[in-house]
């Protein structure tokens, strides 16, 4: 009975013995754990103060509990499981929203075609003053300004010699010799200020022209003027309306009649590209601000704007003749170079299944009358 008591009292000894050393070496390795907590500060002076910052507290709040076996590896692993799908459902939820509201706010400044032309301008203007006129200071905005200033000069020479009524009065209604008191009165003050606001526009840039005063800081190249006239007579709307009647006249027949729909879609092609090259010299004289700003505004919504509209139209419009093949040379010339429609000379044609050649303008006109071929009548 002794020797039992005996024993179990020697167990007793040794069990409490190492609990006492277990509770003694975690206080040990925790205390040797926390002491790279209070060692951190010192490296404050090297590194960002909110990095130590953040590693202090995943270091205290997260590995430490887990070396000294607070934190069960299992229901950690659970744990973290459980926050990335919450997080996962989440982000697809919030991305999700953010995507619409953001495609809401593009499309809005999309639509708004002068704003976007003077934002994209001002940039495309900015990225050249990188390349050629680093040293000059708002280069590209007297550019601008002096380009803007010869836009409305041209379109008011315009409306002036497009006017056909220079009566000012405004009569009630068009069957009525009745004139409109107030709005004779606001028609003719409108025109007043236009005049007055042309001729001082003029007068002031020969003046600026003529004396040089205020020019010290402005003396671009003409490598410089070219390129940026180029681009700005090739995106204001002013002179730009006109780009589909001058591919009209070359008389581009690989257009089939569709330059008021090629048109739109070359010139911001145009923008896309020019705006690209131009990126290199900022991205090499490290102006990423800038080059995240162009490329956003110059080259995606521009992208974006083209494929949703611009070549969305031209593809409806292609459409009709996808299925057709152009005709050879040698069939042009066996069908006596005309056109069955229109009895114009061809150099582009398409070929019906039925073996007829037309212009594929004229046969895209037949087509949207009736699915037939305008010579034999066949289904099409």
């Amino acid at each position: 009975m002794g020797m039992i008591t005996r024993v179990r009292a020697r167990l007793r000894f040794i069990s409490l013995s190492q609990k006492i050393h277990d509770k003694d070496e975690k206080h040990n390795k925790t205390v040797s754990l926390m002491s790279v907590v209070l060692v951190m500060p010192y490296f404050m002076r090297y590194y960002s103060p909110f990095l130590i910052t953040c590693l202090s507290l995943v270091y205290s709040l997260l590995i430490v509990p887990i070396l000294l076996h607070n934190w069960p590896l299992n229901k950690l692993t659970q744990f973290l499981q459980t926050t990335e799908d919450v997080l996962k459902t989440s982000a697809g939820a919030i991305t999700e929203k953010l995507m619409y509201y953001k495609n809401r706010v593009e499309d809005t400044f999309l639509e708004m075609k002068n704003l976007q032309i003077i934002f994209t301008q001002i940039i495309f203007f900015t990225l050249i003053d990188q390349l050629l006129c680093q040293t000059q200071k708002l280069t590209g905005l007297y550019s601008l300004m002096f380009f803007n200033v010869i836009a409305y000069c041209f379109s008011y020479i315009k409306q002036l010699l497009l006017k056909e009524d220079w009566s000012p009065y405004v009569k009630i209604s068009k069957t009525t010799n009745v004139k409109h008191l107030a709005m004779t009165t606001v028609k003719v003050t409108l025109e007043f200020t236009k005049a007055v606001t042309f001729l001082i526009t003029v007068v002031f840039t020969l003046l600026v022209f003529g004396l040089e005063q205020g020019l010290e800081h402005y003396k671009p190249t003409w490598t410089y003027l070219c390129i940026t006239g180029c681009f700005y007579f090739l995106t204001e709307k002013t002179f730009a309306e006109h780009f589909p009647s001058i591919l009209d006249k070359f008389g581009f027949e690989i257009f089939e009649s569709l330059e008021s729909l090629w048109a739109p879609v070359l010139i911001k092609s145009m923008i896309c590209i020019s705006s690209s090259f131009f990126l290199f010299p900022a991205i090499y004289y490290l102006k990423f601000k800038l080059v995240c700003v162009a490329f956003y505004l110059n080259i995606w919504l521009m992208y974006r704007a083209l494929i949703k509209t611009e070549w969305a139209a031209l593809k409806k419009e292609r459409k009709l003749l996808e299925k057709y093949r152009y005709a050879t040379w040698n069939e042009v010339k066996a069908r006596d170079d005309v056109c069955a429609v229109c009895l114009q000379s061809m150099r582009f044609a398409r070929v019906t299944p039925c073996g007829h050649i037309f212009h594929g303008d004229c046969l895209r006109r037949c087509m949207k009358e009736r699915f037939s071929c305008p010579m034999c009548k066949q289904d099409l």
